[in-house]
């Protein structure tokens, strides 16, 4: 198991380039990680810790590859109580 799942969506790539950065970073700083664009919630791990990068073109929609995770979690609501959640939203001017 990793110690962190990156899970990346992007409307053209750009979440994903931060991903695999952060994933670099992460390994360098001795965390075993797991990369995942886009997945369907079956295939992201239900323990460990989730971070999730996104970003979109639009104002503040779910990017396109990212729709049937979020969809997936509102809809059968899995227990994510596991500990702290964290938010961060950034925009650029």
């Amino acid at each position: 198991m990793a110690d962190i799942t990156l899970i990346s969506g992007s409307t053209l790539g750009s979440a994903e380039y931060v991903a695999e950065h952060l994933e670099e970073k992460l390994q360098e700083a001795g965390f075993s990680t797991q990369m995942l664009h886009g997945p369907e919630l079956d295939e992201v791990p239900h323990e460990g810790i989730w971070l999730v990068v996104c970003s979109t073109h639009g104002a503040g929609d779910i990017p396109d590859n990212l729709l049937p995770l979020f969809e997936a979690i509102t809809e059968s609501q899995p227990d994510l109580s596991q500990g702290p959640v964290w938010c961060h939203r950034t925009r650029q001017s």
